[in-house]
């Protein structure tokens, strides 16, 4: 596989998303959580490709869904469908920083 650099496109997102500098106010509010969500997350970051939905989620953490979204948003800063977004996005910067092409990110997906 031939070496390839961040193009411009890929830039363009990341910086959309906040990511480009490989840190945004979102996760760092989420790394400051108190640890009552850090299960899920490594959850959903080990598993970036499967859908999760909030009744998922809420089921991982024995919640209700309504509870658990209203808490997650409270806690967090973010809905619970933003946090996995973030995630992806995150893992989609570490990703092309490490020399992976975007079309082989998207192949992923």
């Amino acid at each position: 596989m031939a070496d390839y650099a961040v193009g411009a496109n890929d830039k363009n997102l990341l910086a959309a998303a906040g990511l480009l500098d490989g840190r945004n106010a979102t996760t760092l509010e989420m790394e400051r959580s108190n640890g009552r969500f850090a299960r899920l997350l490594e959850h959903v970051r080990g598993n970036l490709t499967r859908r999760h939905s909030v009744t998922e989620l809420a089921e991982f953490c024995c919640k209700s869904p309504r509870h658990f979204a209203r808490v997650f948003r409270a806690e967090m800063g973010i809905t619970p469908a933003k946090a996995v977004e973030r995630l992806r996005l995150e893992a989609a910067h570490a990703a092309l920083e490490s020399g992976a092409r975007s079309d082989q990110l998207s192949a992923r997906a």
